[in-house]
């Protein structure tokens, strides 16, 4: 499991540990997100940035492999 610290309204780093590529699971309020420049989030190393804005109110979920 990681924390998401926020970088923007559509940027996230997970700071608890580095992710294996590939591994992650993300969640916005429960519902898993598809990985993708045309669908809803794309990743590079530990920063996941979101194709669309996550409000205050969302809950984000990252679940991976350390690497």
């Amino acid at each position: 499991d990681g924390e998401a610290v926020p970088a923007s309204r559509t940027q996230f780093t997970a700071t608890s540990a580095t992710i294996r590529s590939n591994t992650e699971s993300v969640y916005v309020n429960g519902i898993l997100q598809a990985v993708g420049a045309d669908n809803d989030y794309t990743i590079s190393g530990n920063t996941i940035t979101f194709t669309y804005n996550i409000e205050d109110e969302d809950s984000i979920d990252v679940t991976y492999i350390k690497s």
